[in-house]
């Protein structure tokens, strides 16, 4: 279950690009944002994927391979460094993220780092998306 703290969202940690989007300028990108949130809250991103999309996307690809390494990177730190109780029981990837950290590990700290590395995920996303959102502008 470690992997609940590396992929908010689903592969490539996508749930705060499904919270960007809600504060788009665009329509098209607000719009998915509201079909994508509840999926990505129980890591299932595909709409998000290939709706937006994510996959062979230049915009979105360099993020989309980084963040999982950085979450990937704070996590082990704080679970080698007994900050955060190791995980001790599978929990399916579609029980939603916060719930499924505390479940994993029965620590109220797992759900600090949960939203850590969200907060993490969002701010490398974040020049991504807002350049992508420019390029939808101008293609518009």
């Amino acid at each position: 279950s470690f992997f609940l703290f590396v992929f908010p969202g689903g592969a490539g940690a996508t749930l705060p690009v499904a919270f960007l989007l809600f504060f788009s300028r665009a329509p098209r990108l607000r719009v998915l944002a509201r079909a994508t949130i509840a999926p990505a809250l129980c890591n299932i991103n595909e709409p998000l994927l290939f709706g937006l999309p994510i996959v062979c996307n230049p915009f979105l690809a360099p993020p989309f391979v980084c963040v999982p390494l950085i979450t990937a990177t704070v996590a082990y730190f704080a679970t080698a460094n007994n900050l955060v109780a190791r995980t001790y029981t599978y929990i399916p990837g579609a029980v939603p993220a916060p719930a499924a950290a505390y479940l994993a590990t029965l620590d109220w700290r797992a759900v600090v780092l949960l939203l850590v590395n969200i907060a993490i995920a969002t701010v490398v996303y974040l020049p991504f998306v807002r350049a992508y959102e420019r390029h939808e502008a101008a293609t518009a």
